[in-house]
């Protein structure tokens, strides 16, 4: 199976819009016309094609920047709502050593994500750049306990935020108001 019918299956061409689909078409046509030749020469000669390395940055071909993104955003999920050490208090012993017992997020937890890169000159840089991985992270753990607060009215301050903490804190609430 390869990648167009994969994509078929899926059935991502029904999540993009037109524009985006006039760049993945280009994108794919400018990697099998102008990157594929020169990366096969280089091959079979025993070089790398550095060259090409500027030349798709400049058309944003990387790719770098957005998954990282995204990656930040999810761990900022995980952070807020799901990742906890639990510690044995009497030994010590971490209780959730891997990853069937430290719960992260899946797919099916993750929801639709959209990235967006700004750019802009800054004299603090070299050549204007900046980290992308962790400022997604940052803001979506603040962002999930503000949403629970505005939706049930309660503060929590500790995460992960998770089912048991928003129960306990419910229950709080409705004592400190029934005295």
């Amino acid at each position: 199976m390869d990648t167009m019918d994969i994509e078929q299956l899926i059935g991502w061409d029904s999540l993009l819009h037109e524009e985006e689909k006039l760049v993945r078409g280009s994108v794919r046509r400018f990697v099998r016309e102008r990157c594929m030749p020169r990366i096969v020469a280089d091959y079979e000669a025993g070089r790398f094609a550095t060259e090409l390395i500027p030349e798709l940055a400049k058309l944003g071909l990387l790719g770098v920047s957005v998954p990282q993104q995204y990656g930040g955003a999810v761990m900022g999920l995980g952070y807020g709502l799901y990742e906890e050490a639990e510690m044995d208090g009497k030994s010590g012993v971490l209780l959730t050593p891997d990853v069937h017992q430290y719960r992260v997020p899946t797919s099916l937890e993750t929801p639709l994500i959209e990235a967006r890169n700004v750019e802009r000159e800054d004299a603090f840089y070299p050549y204007s750049a900046k980290p992308v991985g962790e400022a997604p992270l940052v803001g979506v753990m603040p962002a999930v306990r503000n949403a629970i607060r505005h939706a049930l009215g309660i503060g929590i301050d500790a995460l992960p935020i998770t089912p048991a903490r928003i129960l306990e804190a419910l229950a709080a609430q409705r004592k400190a108001t029934e005295k």
